[in-house]
């Protein structure tokens, strides 16, 4: 099923999204058992904020105070609307400086400019393998080139640094898990019948010189994040089974010289 909602509908569905596969492939199925209340920061409001690229029509992105003291920040919030964001005078600016240049990309701007592609739609399906419902909120997905029966998954990510590709994928792409965000994106794609050719990450640097890049994902990536994706799946759906959120680790683990040290 494909629709459109707002992040809080989307949030509220208690489907596996990426994010909850992504935890438990990184750190360990006992972190399902934490509450996480939802977290607002400068940083992911400013992330937020330059995806409003996405859905310009929709007038997200709003300028606030000069800061967030005093009853002008809490005046403003209280008259947002439905997934707007407030920042502050500075961080307007500096995402609307971020927001130009990935409507730069040559790659990015024509993608997200482009009438055939999708975007922010959510999708639920269930897992063949697991029984689990599952859940996407992609960015954008579509037909692109001449006749378009290419279809591309597109993610847009912020980042602090952005100095080299090689960079990024060291410091970023592995680090948090986006390999087995693609798989759960793609993988719940074809369940729901879509065929994804191609997946892109798009990155642009969230400070000065707002340098931005095109990442795609190969076989290989999707290999790795694939399987991660299907282990997490695999122990997810079996805690739920058993009550068990427990991670599977010996009664003690003897401690060994490291190689380092050889």
């Amino acid at each position: 099923m494909q629709i459109k909602q707002t992040d809080a509908e989307y949030h509220a569905n208690p489907a596996i999204g990426s994010t909850t596969t992504k935890t438990v492939a990184l750190k360990n199925i006992a972190h399902l058992t934490v509450k996480q209340a939802a977290k607002r920061s400068p940083a992911l409001d400013f992330g937020s904020a330059v995806h409003t690229c996405l859905v310009p029509e929709r007038n997200l992105l709003i300028r606030g105070p000069i800061d967030r003291r005093g009853k002008k920040w809490t005046d403003a919030q209280d008259a947002l609307d439905v997934d707007q964001i407030l920042l502050t005078e500075a961080d307007y600016d500096r995402a609307d400086q971020a927001i130009q240049a990935v409507m730069r990309d040559p790659i990015m701007g024509p993608l997200i400019s482009s009438p055939t592609i999708q975007k922010e739609q959510s999708v639920f399906v269930t897992c063949p393998r697991t029984g689990l419902d599952l859940k996407v909120k992609f960015d954008a997905f579509g037909g692109t080139g001449s006749e378009g029966k290419t279809s591309v998954m597109f993610d847009l990510k912020t980042t602090a640094e952005l100095t080299s590709p090689q960079q990024f994928l060291r410091s970023s792409f592995w680090k948090y898990g986006y390999a087995i965000q693609a798989a759960h994106y793609r993988y719940c794609m074809q369940i729901e019948g879509y065929q994804v050719d191609r997946f892109i990450f798009g990155v642009v640097q969230s400070t000065p010189p707002f340098s931005t890049h095109v990442f795609e994902m190969t076989d290989e990536a999707f290999e790795v994040g694939e399987a991660q994706m299907h282990l997490a799946l695999e122990q997810i759906a079996q805690a739920k089974k058993t009550g068990n959120y427990q991670p599977k680790w010996p009664a003690v683990t003897p401690i060994t010289k490291p190689l380092w040290m050889e």
